[in-house]
C-alpha cells in the first residue's frame, strides 16, 4: 500500500493485484488499469472506474479514459471518489420530509 495526497485528500493505492490498482478514499474503492477496451490505443493506454466490475488480472474491461498517463487517470479517479463521497454524505443529511412540506405548502400558496 502506497500513501497519495490529492488535493489534501488521503488515499491508498494497492497495485499488487495484477495490471491495475485499487484506490481507497474512505470506505469508497476505484480502480486504474491498462485499457482493455475496444478503444485502446496509444493515446488511451489507461483508464479509470468506481467498482470492480470491468477489472480483471491484465486490466479494466471499461472505463473511462483520461488522456494517456497513469497520473492523469489517477487525478480523474480521485476527483470523481470526492465527489461521490460528498454527495453521499450530503445525502445522509438530507431532510426528504422538511422539503415535502415545503412543496406541498408551496403548492398551497400559490395565487
Amino acid at each position: 500500500m502506497k500513501e497519495y495526497k490529492h488535493n489534501g485528500e488521503l488515499f491508498l493505492l494497492d497495485d499488487s493485484r495484477g495490471c491495475y490498482i485499487e484506490v481507497s478514499y474512505k470506505y469508497l474503492k476505484g480502480y486504474v488499469g491498462v485499457n482493455l477496451g475496444k478503444e485502446a490505443s496509444d493515446q488511451y493506454p489507461f483508464i479509470w472506474w468506481l467498482d470492480a466490475e470491468p477489472v480483471t488480472r491484465d486490466g479494466l474491461k471499461y472505463g473511462n479514459p483520461h488522456g494517456d498517463t497513469v497520473q492523469s487517470n489517477l487525478s480523474a479517479l480521485c476527483d470523481q471518489l470526492i465527489r461521490k463521497f460528498q454527495i453521499e454524505e450530503a445525502n445522509k443529511n438530507f431532510d426528504r420530509e422538511k422539503y415535502c412540506n415545503q412543496l406541498h405548502e408551496t403548492i398551497r400558496n400559490l395565487p
